[in-house]
């Protein structure tokens, strides 16, 4: 009989991932561990799914994934400028759309007839 024996070194190491699901806040970010994590600003009131691999925290959306670097300590924030681009942009067209001014347009003799 013939052991089909490996050495160690050649058997990768047994990856033990640990996720925890946070509800990303209004202001696009969201808590772990006692710090703040932004996300793309397109996802406030969401699920994320977050995991630490190494010193990189990985949040998932919907398929897609962000990494921020595990900030020591508690009441700090990671904020990446990319999750914020296009915010301003996006909510200058809202606001566009939703406070369009209608003046009205009368004639002229309206006013000439009041005097």
């Amino acid at each position: 009989m013939e052991e089909n024996l490996h050495p160690l070194d050649s058997i990768p190491e047994f990856r033990f991932i640990v996720t925890e699901e946070r509800k990303v806040s209004n202001d696009c970010f969201l808590s772990y561990k006692g710090n703040r994590y932004s996300v793309p600003w397109k996802y406030p009131g969401r699920i994320a799914t977050v995991s630490e691999e190494g010193s990189i925290l990985n949040i998932v959306i919907g398929g897609d994934i962000y990494e921020h670097e595990i900030l020591q300590g508690t009441g700090r924030i990671s904020r990446k400028e990319e999750h914020f681009e296009g915010l301003l942009a996006a909510l200058k067209d809202r606001n566009r759309h939703n406070y369009r001014m209608e003046v009205e347009k009368r004639d002229l003799k309206e006013y000439e007839e009041a005097v």
